[in-house]
């Protein structure tokens, strides 16, 4: 009988490590996704562009837009990658301010990828060489999985802001760091 209890208890025991952590590794990982908000801010839509956009009264189509000045501007806005607004009177206007805004967010989003997979790296590293006591193990192993796993995902999702060269690199380094923390976790145990 004590033995079949002995049995529930560690079950009970090992549910309850899961739990804290799967807990642990989660907020880990929501604070390493987070913590950006304090150093960048990233740029708000409407202080780019004028809401409705594109402000836009309708193509008329009793007017000839291909008739000049509207057939050049139209040209010149559509290859410059600015809105075309057509306007009253049979006019057209080029708007460049979502051009503006997509090119602030590229840059908002490359810093915070640059970032994310700086602190994720440095939080793992860090960590790693931190000692800790054997009874702790649980949690140090919840942190370098957050940290781990929000530098992998980061690093995948900052694949459009970053060279194709460079993200191979970041890769590489990221996989060598990855099998040195397997490494430093094996000599520990």
């Amino acid at each position: 009988m004590t033995n079949k209890k002995n049995e529930i208890k560690d079950i009970k025991i090992k549910i309850v490590d899961i739990v804290i952590f799967i807990i642990i590794a989660t907020l880990v990982i929501t604070t390493l996704v987070n913590v950006d908000k304090f150093f960048f801010t990233r740029p708000e839509y409407d202080r780019y562009v004028d809401i409705p956009y594109p402000k836009t009264y309708s193509y008329d189509e009793n007017c000839d837009y291909s008739a000049e000045p509207q057939a050049t501007i139209i040209k010149e806005c559509s290859e410059d990658k600015g809105d075309v607004i057509y306007t009253k009177n049979c006019e057209v206007e080029c708007d460049f301010k979502n051009k503006i805004y997509q090119a602030e967010l590229k840059s908002y989003n490359r810093k915070v990828s640059w970032f994310r997979m700086v602190l994720s790296l440095v939080v793992s590293v860090l960590v790693l060489y931190l000692p800790f006591k054997k009874k702790d193990k649980l949690i140090y192993y919840a942190i370098i999985t957050g940290s781990l796993i929000t530098l992998v995902f980061t690093t995948v999702f900052s694949y459009d802001y970053i060279d194709t060269r460079l993200f191979s690199l970041i890769t590489l380094v990221e996989v060598i760091v990855v099998w040195l923390i397997y490494k430093k976790i094996i000599k520990n145990q």
